[in-house]
């Protein structure tokens, strides 16, 4: 797993935007996929909040990301 990927969860789950709870080993796996920081850190919301906003294809995360 990406280093950047972990500093991006503990950040949300910090600030109190995201519980450890939210997040399915599916999505771990397709962040790891992702292989380097570059690619992987900045992809990490969507990723993890996709499941979160199904209805909107963007959901909130714009505001959850300014937020943090």
């Amino acid at each position: 797993m990406p280093y950047g990927v972990q500093y991006e969860i503990a950040r949300c789950v910090s600030h109190e935007k995201l519980k450890y709870s939210q997040i399915h080993l599916p999505d771990l796996g397709t962040l790891a996929e992702l292989g380097s920081n570059e690619k992987a850190a900045p992809a990490t919301l969507k990723v993890i909040l996709k499941g979160l906003f199904s209805d909107d294809e963007d959901g909130d995360l714009g505001s959850i990301s300014r937020s943090i």
